[in-house]
């Protein structure tokens, strides 16, 4: 550290989707204590994201919120302090601390004191990032896993998407954890890959197909297309958790769902049309896509027998009810 500067320090231990979609955030607060040692304290699974970068003089790996709340006992008492997400009573503020703790929900949501919330995030990738594999003049990268089992897409319906991209001339390149594509022509790049190398494999991608996750946010970074699965969310059937091009007004994405329900109700037919529509150059408008879905998951619950008996059922009740309506008016 600098001895004749000011200590700022940023922890957010969070999730690599949330760690690139606040870099607005970051970006605001490292010009607003340019004056500072700006010290970034994260885990070491996402320590390279901004290793590096001009946000940071310093990145500190720590293994927990533990190991960083004893690691800040001995900050200087001066040092300016931004805590993202940290839980417990062990999150205390120290007298003439400035201390902000935000609850993180879409990335750049929360009581932040600095304005950022219309910024797209940057993604500062170095130079010494060098993919494992030769990579392919025009391609698609593919991203088929998401956290959570409710968030998964049927592995067949993936290789479904994947033989159309090679069936239109785009290669296709897989990231992530665990391959999933099993169709022949993929190129895995699977596996725990350095942040950096996979950042350099998707800054030169033509599409990104995949899962809402962390390299959607990666995708939304480099201004690459998506074509991205979503589902539901808690009470938010409609949620965006991007800023910038993959944001409703950005047009940079096509989210494909059925409101409130999880990815596997999700005929592979929707994302196979709008992902062909991108392929040939003609990709769907954001609220365009939004329309489609809307409107294949009305006829889909229109044929559904549950949902036609209740129609039926309910419709002397209707009927009634407007003759209750009609008698009040004319005698009112």
């Amino acid at each position: 550290m600098s001895v004749d500067k000011r200590k700022m320090a940023v922890c957010m231990l969070g999730r690599m989707g949330d760690l690139i979609a606040v870099e607005p955030m970051f970006r605001a607060i490292a010009a607003a204590h340019s004056d500072c040692w700006r010290v970034w304290y994260t885990t070491v699974a996402f320590a390279s994201i901004y290793r590096g970068s001009p946000l940071f003089h310093e990145v500190v790996v720590v293994s927990d919120q533990e190991d960083y709340l004893a690691q800040k006992a001995g900050f200087p008492p001066d040092a300016i302090v931004y805590e993202f997400n940290l839980k417990g009573r062990k999150v205390i503020t120290r007298p003439g601390e400035t201390h902000s703790q935000f609850p993180l929900l879409f990335g750049l949501t929360g009581n932040c004191p600095v304005s950022c919330q219309d910024e797209g995030p940057r993604f500062y990738l170095r130079e010494d990032a060098i993919p494992p594999v030769s990579l392919p003049g025009r391609y698609a990268v593919f991203h088929c896993a998401s956290n959570g089992r409710r968030r998964q897409y049927p592995a067949a319906h993936w290789d479904r998407l994947a033989k159309l991209c090679m069936a239109e001339g785009v290669s296709v390149v897989e990231v992530g954890l665990h391959p999933i594509l099993t169709c022949p022509g993929v190129i895995s790049c699977t596996g725990r890959l350095d942040l950096q190398v996979a950042a350099k494999i998707m800054q030169g991608a033509s599409l990104f197909v995949g899962m809402e996750s962390g390299f959607a946010h990666m995708a939304n970074a480099f201004g690459v297309f998506g074509v991205i699965i979503a589902g539901k969310l808690k009470n938010y059937p409609d949620y965006n958790p991007y800023t910038g091009y993959y944001s409703p007004a950005g047009n940079g994405c096509n989210m494909v769902r059925f409101y409130d329900e999880f990815p596997l109700s999700l005929p592979v037919d929707l994302p196979a049309e709008v992902l062909l529509r991108a392929l040939r150059g003609e990709p769907m408008k954001y609220d365009e896509c939004a329309i489609f879905c809307l409107k294949h998951q009305v006829v889909r619950l229109q044929r559904n027998p549950v949902m036609r008996l209740l129609r039926k059922l309910a419709e002397p009740l209707y009927s009634m009810k407007l003759s209750l309506l009609a008698h009040r008016n004319k005698h009112h």
